[in-house]
């Protein structure tokens, strides 16, 4: 069954009604909590995971895009179509965390007047999770909303949702900063699955169900599977070692439809090699900021962004970091 999940940090000053942020639901209670950069409103439930990961997510991606900085804290947000993100002096992220299934799905009813799309709206009552397609807020509920959403049940039915977040915020704020609501897949879910590893150590946000994939896949993967209890590195380096890769043009084309264990796996390893050295950084840096600009993000834009002039000299550096200590 397939997962659609849409795209999915000086800690707390305040337990109170945050002043000049926007309220995107109608009808529905919150209580708020505000961070350096984070609005977190939680009804039924209480704000984790989003008080115990938010920042960290913002740490890591303003130290690999420092821009997001002018953003947040000089407002200098913007939203796809040029909106502004806050009424106030700083913009704030807001995650909204739910503990009823029903709360949640009366939001995902308001969104469907705001132009989603049918499948849209299929996927976000399938995950329970969605991200707000003008970059300014994310939504999670920790009650099941049936079956195929993707999280193991903890405690009293509710599920955690620590990973989806992580990943689902970490893409969002890369999208943020490049102004876009429809960056390349292996964008959005490459950084996504970078952030779950860095604050995790585990990537358990999967694009398809991994298990039925492994049981019709027979031997293809054996010695590689990309579970959601571990890090991904090692089971990658040994697929790499085994020559069982995925190439540039496989994994820049992806598609939700598309994607298996191992695409998802080197989608997590491109973004781990973009981001593993204060030059690759910069090239990052630039790639977003083409984004930024209008320019569609596409494999020849990111050969150009990082100097290379030929899918094979990439690859050969990209493999060879899988295959580093590096890669870890």
């Amino acid at each position: 069954m397939k997962h659609l999940i849409l795209f999915a940090l000086a800690f707390t000053l305040a337990i109170s009604p945050v002043a000049a942020q926007a309220d995107h639901y109608k009808g529905i209670k919150w209580k708020d909590r505000q961070t350096n950069h984070f609005v977190l409103r939680a009804n039924g439930t209480d704000h984790e995971p989003g008080r115990k990961y938010a920042e960290d997510v913002y740490d890591l991606t303003e130290g690999i895009l420092p821009g997001l900085k002018g953003d947040f804290e000089e407002n200098k947000f913007r939203t796809p179509k040029g909106g502004d993100g806050s009424d106030g002096e700083i913009f704030r992220y807001t995650i909204y965390m739910t503990g009823d299934a029903s709360t949640y799905l009366d939001m995902v009813q308001q969104e469907a007047g705001k132009g989603r799309t049918a499948n849209n709206i299929r996927g976000m009552k399938m995950t329970g999770n969605y991200g707000d397609i003008q970059n300014q807020f994310y939504v999670l509920c920790k009650e099941p909303i049936g079956d195929g959403d993707g999280e193991t049940p903890r405690r009293r039915g509710k599920r955690d949702m620590s990973n989806v977040m992580v990943h689902s915020v970490g893409s969002q704020l890369v999208a943020g900063r490049a102004r876009q609501s429809n960056l390349p897949l292996w964008m959005g879910a490459g950084y996504g699955y970078y952030c779950e590893h860095k604050l995790t150590k585990s990537c358990r946000v999967h694009y398809i169900d991994f298990t039925g994939y492994y049981e019709q896949a027979g031997q293809l993967v054996t010695g590689g599977m990309l579970n959601s209890a571990d890090p991904w590195t090692r089971p990658l380096r040994a697929l790499c070692r085994k020559n069982v890769r995925e190439s540039l043009t496989v994994v820049t084309r992806a598609t939700v439809d598309s994607m298996t264990p191992n695409i998802s796996g080197y989608m997590f390893a491109l973004t781990h090699f973009l981001v593993s050295t204060p030059e690759r950084i910069k090239n990052y840096e630039k790639l977003v900021e083409a984004a930024r600009d209008g320019i569609q993000i596409t494999k020849p834009q990111l050969l150009k962004a990082y100097g290379y002039s030929s899918d094979s000299d990439f690859e050969k550096d990209w493999y060879a970091h899988i295959l580093s200590a590096r890669f870890r």
